[in-house]
């Protein structure tokens, strides 16, 4: 019900290509296993030393989707995000109010367990 938002200098990037590094060490190696990543941002990529195109190729040689929930009292930025789901076979939730923040929590969940 109570969600506090604290805004600030995000570094989405460097937080995706450092997940992605993990996961590709440390999830199964199973022929064909998907790995999932989720990302609750506003979007405003700011500061990070990764680059979206090797970024972007981490994610796809590790067999990664990225599902991100973009929260603002404003209008998330997108289109980062856009590119990172799209490009990686995740999806994109925005979120209008923070009441929508279940739903989207419950769709993340399914899409993860689908193959």
């Amino acid at each position: 019900e109570n969600m506090y938002v604290e805004g600030g200098q995000e570094f989405i990037l460097d937080a995706v290509r450092s997940s992605a590094v993990y996961l590709a060490a440390n999830a199964g190696t199973e022929p064909g296993r998907l790995g999932s990543m989720v990302r609750v941002t506003d979007g405003d990529e700011r500061f990070s030393l990764a680059k979206t195109e090797e970024t972007i190729d981490l994610l796809k040689k590790a067999n990664i989707r990225v599902y991100a929930v973009a929260i603002s009292e404003e209008a998330p930025k997108t289109k980062l995000l856009e590119r990172l789901t799209r490009e990686t076979g995740g999806r994109l939730y925005v979120m209008k109010n923070k009441s929508e923040l279940r739903s989207a929590a419950a769709e993340v969940a399914a899409a993860i367990r689908k193959p």
